[in-house]
């Protein structure tokens, strides 16, 4: 079985379905749920449920907060060994608000994830570096004796933050990700050099190097999580051989098999993904 390692953020999330009132300095929620986030943590838990065996590597805050998300990680069946308990740092938290449409709008504590820098612990066909800065991928990338393959999705803060370093370091790493907002950005800069450019599209799919793959038709309720899950699903589709297209609608279905449900960590198994 291949070998594959997800670094980057683990989040305790706070999703909340609200509706906003005439009074403007107090609004209703209407729903609350408390999970497991953080775009490495989404990811993996998707990897996990494909049939992967995940190593998780990240930091979280040694709380009550950090010890709840490495116990939902583990039921998940992900190796949590490697990763670090800070006693500097608190866990990092995400509050997520979810309008009735599916969409939201995050607000991010990055905790203890903001400087965490990760030494592999052993060799990997496959890692995937999700929602890390650039001195970060740089300290991971230092350790290119211990990886085949690697993607590295930076998330919308460290690509508005960090665009030119991120364009530096694409030459070292073999797919990057983006959604639409964070690519047509970086593009200000110019073109990253990665190998397979990716750029998510939400409702309209997904492209990479000029290739576009239609999206899959679902009722949205939360698009929390989905681009975490497409990136899952197309790894798992590249580590099994397949072409850049297959791999993209790959992507797609298991992005829309989440945006389908509340929440971004689903058990699920490969089965239900290739009925869509």
């Amino acid at each position: 079985m291949r070998k594959v390692a997800v670094i980057g953020n683990i989040n305790f999330d706070v999703n909340a379905k609200g509706v906003l009132s005439k009074n403007t300095e107090e609004n209703r929620i209407n729903e609350i749920r408390l999970t497991l986030g953080g775009t490495a943590a989404n990811t993996a838990v998707s990897l996990a449920n494909l049939g992967l065996s995940v190593d998780i590597y990240g930091s979280i805050g040694d709380d009550d907060f950090g010890n709840i998300l490495i116990d939902k990680l583990e039921k998940r069946n992900i190796n949590t060994q490697y990763i670090k308990l800070s006693k500097d740092a608190k866990t990092g938290f995400c509050f997520i608000n979810v309008e009735d449409n599916g969409q939201r709008h995050l607000f991010t504590y990055r905790g203890s994830n903001e400087n965490y820098l990760p030494d592999l612990k052993e060799k990997y066909d496959y890692i995937h570096m999700a929602g890390l800065n650039t001195k970060q991928v740089s300290h991971i990338l230092n350790q290119k004796r211990s990886f085949k393959r690697s993607s590295y999705n930076p998330g919308g803060i460290v690509t508005f933050e960090e665009s030119k370093k991120i364009l530096q370091i694409s030459k070292e790493i073999d797919i990057i990700i983006f959604n639409e907002i964070e690519y047509n950005h970086i593009l200000k800069d110019g073109m990253p050099l990665s190998e397979i450019i990716i750029k998510t599209l939400g409702k309209n799919g997904s492209e990479a190097n000029n290739i576009h793959a239609k999206p899959y038709k679902v009722r949205v309720i939360d698009t929390t999580g989905a681009g975490d899950a497409f990136n899952a699903g197309f790894i798992y589709s590249y580590l099994n051989g397949n072409d850049l297209p297959k791999c993209l609608r790959f992507g797609n279905k298991v992005g829309s098999f989440i945006c389908g449900h509340q929440g971004a960590n689903l058990i699920f198994n490969l089965s239900e993904i290739k009925k869509i």
